[in-house]
């Protein structure tokens, strides 16, 4: 298998008006979604995530692959990070960083590793300090596009593919010892790749509501620069078949998110009202750092809960959704892991 590090040859793609178009004969747009976008440059970090929810328990996963590399100064790493909500204990949380030389990544397809730990179309495998996972998927043929097409067009300093919206997940997790089987449980993975962190973003995911499996809905709200517009609000819902998107540019624009509570939030949108919370000592927080060298605070459960109303139905969802606090200043009593380097 052809293969390279972050010093070794480079992808070889197009670009047009800054954004990369990857070919690949024979490889579902899914799979070119999630193809690597780093190539060892500096000032640049890569993000590929997982949030996976037990089909009938309060339990879900987040899984997280990262790589990294400063502006100037300091080393590339590769990271993996993972975390267990619900379960025996509230929230497990683990962290590895890894030099650069751990982390490989096929030319000709999707196949990303970080020392011992997989990831490729349709599977992930791996650990991190006691927390396991090996699980497989059956995947999405296109990615779900949330954002205008204007958005996903600019050369903008973060971007992000919602690859995977609402897939099957089935295989294990493992947390110190203790094995979850798992067989039908939704989730979701994204990819994300930029020159510059975003300093405010608030996200919110339910994969299914009471009473109501087929049911979804998915909000994010981001500013690039904290307090200063424009923030934008983004929609996706589904009653029964794939999400769709909610609105064009001028709805996100309208669109906004408020912080009703402390872990608490609530996103407005046209024919959309949804409010979300987590209980304190279910959220995880970690530190992540700028390319630039400055850090943003993120506080995640995904054993939180929402009440949504979308087009006159009321919605409920109870410890089997997605919440995340990303901004400038760490939230109150929550304990943010340290940003990791080797």
């Amino acid at each position: 298998m052809a293969q390279h590090a972050l010093d070794g040859v480079g992808l070889a793609y197009p670009r047009v008006i800054g954004l990369p178009l990857l070919y690949a004969a024979g490889v579902e747009a899914s799979e070119r979604a999630n193809l690597p976008r780093w190539n060892g440059q500096p000032g640049h970090y890569e993000i590929w995530f997982f949030v996976i929810f037990h089909p009938t328990e309060r339990q879900a996963w987040w899984l997280r692959f990262t790589t990294f590399s400063p502006r100037q100064g300091g080393s590339n790493l590769a990271i993996v990070w993972a975390a267990a909500f619900g379960g025996a204990r509230p929230v497990v949380a683990r962290t590895v960083a890894h030099a650069d030389d751990s982390y490989r990544a096929a030319v000709d397809r999707f196949d990303v590793e970080i020392g011992s730990s997989r990831l490729w179309h349709g599977g992930a495998r791996g650990e991190s300090h006691g927390l396991a996972w090996d699980l497989s998927f059956a995947p999405a043929p296109a990615p779900h596009e949330s954002e205008p097409l204007l958005l996903r067009s600019l050369p903008l300093p973060v971007h992000v593919a919602h690859v995977h919206q609402r897939v099957q997940f089935r295989g294990s997790v493992t947390v110190d010892g203790s094995i979850v089987a798992l067989d039908g449980a939704p989730g979701v993975q994204k990819h994300i790749w930029g020159h510059r962190r975003v300093e405010s973003l608030a996200w919110l995911y339910c994969p299914d509501f009471e009473g109501e499996p087929a049911a979804m809905l998915e909000a994010t709200s981001v500013a690039l620069r904290a307090g200063r517009p424009p923030q934008l609000t983004f929609f996706s819902t589904a009653q029964g078949g794939a999400p769709h998107r909610r609105g064009g540019l001028w709805s996100a624009v309208r669109s906004r998110v408020v912080k009703t509570g402390p872990y608490e939030l609530t996103f407005f949108g046209r024919d959309i009202e949804a409010r979300a919370w987590a209980e304190p000592e279910t959220l995880v927080g970690y530190t992540y750092r700028d390319p630039a060298g400055w850090d943003v605070y993120v506080a995640q459960s995904d054993v939180a809960s929402c009440d949504a109303r979308i087009d006159g139905r009321r919605l409920r969802n109870r410890g089997r959704a997605a919440l995340e606090f990303h901004g400038l200043e760490p939230l109150p009593s929550i304990e943010y892991l340290p940003w990791q380097s080797v």
